[in-house]
């Protein structure tokens, strides 16, 4: 490999010498031979588990004439891998294989009853060629680990051959949908084996509630013989739904939460796999319940950061869904409070059904900030006038909820000479107040921060930034006293509150803890809405979503309620939840994204690692590229070691992809780039732009997959992590 030219300035540095291209991407011989054995169809195709993205895919056995009977398709088996033996699902078995001689024996077989479904099969491949991750990392959320204990027990309890249990069922909350527009298509699409996608804005008060809405789409599915499946982001929610939905439809549900111990969730798993229930709630795992004849997959919530996985391959809940209704033919209903990006971009190119609630105005609470009031213009104190009046007047009628974006007493402070955050000197963490009588110490290590000085300025005096619901609570408590006062977080004594009663109190929450009350609440306050914003593209849907579930909790506007938005929100905003409009604001997000070529119409990747990996893997998706467009092998990398990819801003690495970046990336000493297609020909209309769009997406994580089983064949350097439609 020749020196680097040290006058040069690009960061991709000394690339090490991999050969030629054509070696790199060099196919396997994918002719088959017929195997003529004892046994019918002895061979076994076998999808091993925790392998490496080069080694993620179906091997080839042998199956003995001993397990034979035993060998089934979907069950999980134990064979010789290298030298040890692996465990792996058999997803297809026939009389074929590429190398008839180097055959090695199925060693055993572990289920004893069919773990993997077909078409959850199907469903995990289609889905990793669009994650650009591997089919195992798939399987492992689709497929909980085996129980023997739990598996012989469920199998002793079995009464013969197990039948399918997608059964009628009477709703008396059928009513509840009619509240909605476009009703008719929903459940004309329940019906349908076909696929359909619908967002059901919630709206505020007794028309809102969950419970019924979802009872009406799961006994619709039940009576067109099909089954359901609904996603929660939380196992509190999916068990208070389990319990509500038992009462409708006895005997039919099973819950599939992460919180279950191992025994139980496997047990719950052999229920949904053998077809014992046609109707599966549960949280982030469930969405790959193989229910049978699936017709309905529910997302409740959907925006929330819980609907995500929190490891590889980081996918949304609604990318699964997408893909198994497809696979399935299901219909796919999101609910909520506000439609994702995601489903609006479907709304807007008619690919999907938006229900708005009839009268939705009139079950919302009025929704304003301070200065909409009399008597308070120029008031910027953290609780102004407006919060005491609006308050005390509440309390005569019932309970108030206050929302606080962070837990804790002070959370933050910062410099109070140069206003930069304030970071301990050993971890990095948050310097913050636990408590009325503590002082300053880390968050995150508990150190003593009693003499810390600013690295930047020197200053040595920290002012609050942030405060958490105990410090609002002492607060309001000291305002309103002989008012009863509850907390609800993860941090408080009691923990999070689900429901509380109509007498006059006043309740603290975060963001996801709000509890319900009896009646409604009289009133409703949001404290420091400038943090309730998310990530940038999805900063106002964060917005939105928090203080709407403020909102609905809040009684309608007839009978008084009111909700106070305070810390700088938005006037346009709040103007929107006031006219309970959730789509307007958000289109406005739609056409932004469009125009920076950035999800959901772009399908962008962020690969994440250290700076020597992120060049080398760099450099063999330029060849990679080179290599698909020319159809000639390139040259070796050296060839591309001085290009500037990776010195920031936005470089095409071929005429069908864009590189941005690099960026600081959240894990220490890392960087991130990102990887979405380039920009459409001038010449597509509009119509061709979205198909094209949807193309080239998937040449983008068909490029990212290959070239990352090329980098990890040739161990050329550490994991990368890789992340579809990461949050920007």
């Amino acid at each position: 490999m020749r020196a680097m030219d040290t006058s040069d300035e690009s960061i991709l540095g000394d690339l090490p010498a991999f050969g030629h291209q054509e070696e790199l991407l060099a196919l396997p011989d994918t002719r088959t031979q017929t195997v003529r054995t004892g046994v019918a169809h002895p061979v076994a195709h076998v999808r091993l588990l925790q392998v490496s993205p080069h080694l993620d895919h179906v091997f080839d056995y042998l199956i003995p004439e001993e397990l034979s009977e035993r060998a089934r398709v979907g069950h999980l088996v134990r064979v010789p891998f290298a030298r040890g033996r692996r465990e792996g699902f058999l997803v297809s078995r026939d009389a074929d294989a590429f190398d008839p001689s180097h055959l090695k024996p199925l060693s055993t077989v572990v289920s004893a009853v069919p773990l993997l479904s077909t078409s959850v099969a199907r469903e995990a491949e289609l889905a990793a060629e669009q994650l650009a991750c591997n089919v195992s990392d798939l399987l492992r959320d689709a497929v909980p680990s085996r129980h023997a204990r739990a598996e012989r027990e469920f199998l002793a309890s079995a009464d013969g051959e197990q039948e399918s249990v997608v059964s009628t069922a009477e709703s008396g909350d059928d009513a509840i949908l009619d509240f909605y527009s476009n009703a008719s298509s929903l459940r004309s699409g329940l019906s349908k084996q076909e696929t359909h996608f619908f967002q059901i804005n919630r709206v505020a008060g007794a028309q809102g509630d969950i419970c019924p809405i979802i009872s009406a789409l799961v006994t619709d599915a039940l009576n067109a013989g099909r089954g359901a499946l609904v996603v929660v982001p939380t196992s509190r929610r999916a068990h208070a739904l389990a319990r509500r939905l038992d009462d409708v439809l006895p005997g039919q549900c099973t819950v599939f939460t992460s919180d279950q111990s191992p025994e139980l969730h496997y047990r719950s798993f052999l229920r949904i796999v053998t077809g014992e229930s046609p109707i599966v709630v549960g949280t982030l795992a469930a969405v790959w319940a193989p229910v049978e004849r699936l017709g309905a997959i529910i997302l409740v919530d959907e925006n929330s950061d819980l609907m995500r996985f929190r490891r590889v391959p980081y996918a949304r809940v609604s990318q699964i869904a997408a893909i198994r209704a497809d696979v399935e033919g299901a219909s796919v209903v999101s609910l909520g409070l506000t439609p994702s990006t995601q489903m609006l971009a479907r709304i807007h190119s008619n690919e999907a059904t938006l229900l708005v609630g009839h009268h939705a105005l009139s079950e919302a609470p009025h929704v304003s900030v301070p200065e909409q009031w009399i008597h308070t213009e120029g008031d910027r104190s953290r609780i102004p006038s407006a919060a005491f009046s609006l308050v005390r007047g509440a309390l005569t009628h019932g309970p108030v909820l206050a929302l606080v974006p962070r837990s804790g007493y002070i959370p933050m402070v910062v410099c109070a000479q140069c206003s930069r955050r304030a970071q301990c000197g050993v971890c990095d963490g948050d310097i913050g107040v636990a408590n009325r009588l503590s002082g300053f110490t880390c968050v995150r290590c508990g150190s003593d921060q009693g003499r810390w000085r600013c690295p930047y300025c020197g200053g040595h005096t920290l002012r609050a930034r942030r405060f958490g619901t105990h410090r609002t609570a002492e607060e309001l408590g000291r305002a309103f006293a002989g008012v009863g006062i509850i907390v609800s977080d993860s941090q408080a004594p009691d923990g999070i509150v689900d429901e509380v009663s109509a007498d006059p109190r006043i309740i603290v929450a975060t963001p996801g803890a709000e509890p319900r009350a009896e009646g409604g609440f009289a009133a409703g306050l949001v404290f420091d809405s400038r943090f309730l914003f998310g990530s940038r593209l999805r900063s106002q849907q964060s917005f939105l979503d928090a203080v709407a579930r403020v909102a609905a909790r809040v009684r309608s506007r007839r009978e008084g309620g009111h909700v106070l938005v305070m810390g700088g929100a938005p006037r346009h905003l709040v103007s929107a939840l006031d006219q309970w409009d959730m789509v307007s604001p958000l289109q406005q997000t739609l056409d932004e994204a469009m125009s920076l070529k950035m999800p959901p119409f772009y399908v962008w990747f962020a690969i994440s690692g250290r700076a020597e990996d992120i060049r080398t893997f760099v450099a063999l998706l330029v060849l990679h590229e080179r290599v698909r467009s020319s159809g000639q092998a390139a040259p070796t990398l050296d060839a591309v070691e001085h290009e500037p990819l990776l010195v920031g801003g936005v470089h095409r690495v071929s005429a069908r992809l864009a590189l941005l970046g690099p960026v600081k990336a959240s894990r220490e000493g890392e960087v991130t780039v990102y990887v979405r297609p380039a920009s459409p020909p001038s010449e597509i209309d509009q119509d061709g732009t979205a198909q094209w769009l949807v193309h080239e997406g998937h040449h983008v994580a068909r490029a990212i997959r290959e070239t990352y089983r090329v980098y990890s064949a040739r161990k050329a350097g550490k994991p990368l992590k890789i992340m579809a439609d990461p949050d920007l």
